[in-house]
């Protein structure tokens, strides 16, 4: 029903509409890959070639995206390019990203592993300390 070669306002209005669920969903679909290649590329050209990285920024930018396009009925910030709004917001994704694993590398005690158990560490010298 959606066809890729409308409009991003045509599409845009589908997502806002009372269609039904699965026609927003379709939208949504087309949008993104109108324009994933693009912004596939740009994410590998700011991460220099780590897929992973890659992939995680790029799927955490159109969840972004996805969130403001549904809680905004005028989606304004597009100005009418929604292609260099979404690089926007995956320029801010992999900033905040990269920013992360920079301060993981400089303070690796901060950014702790799920199975770390440096509080258990902490608590027993504390206890040698105060039953001394």
């Amino acid at each position: 029903m959606v066809n890729k070669s409308w409009t991003d306002n045509e599409i845009l209005g589908i997502i806002h509409s009372d269609a039904p669920e699965h026609i927003i969903r379709e939208a949504w679909d087309v949008l993104v890959l109108k324009y994933q290649d693009q912004l596939e590329e740009y994410a590998f050209e700011l991460w220099g070639g780590d897929d992973f990285a890659v992939s995680d920024t790029l799927d955490r930018a159109l969840v972004t995206a996805r969130m403001w396009i549904e809680a905004s009925d005028e989606i304004d910030a597009v100005n009418g390019n929604l292609h260099q709004w979404l690089r926007s917001i995956l320029r801010g994704q992999f900033r905040e990203q990269s920013g992360k694993e920079d301060m993981a590398r400089t303070y690796p005690r901060r950014f702790l592993q799920e199975d770390d158990d440096w509080m258990e560490d902490e608590f027993a010298a504390f206890e040698i300390e105060v039953s001394s």
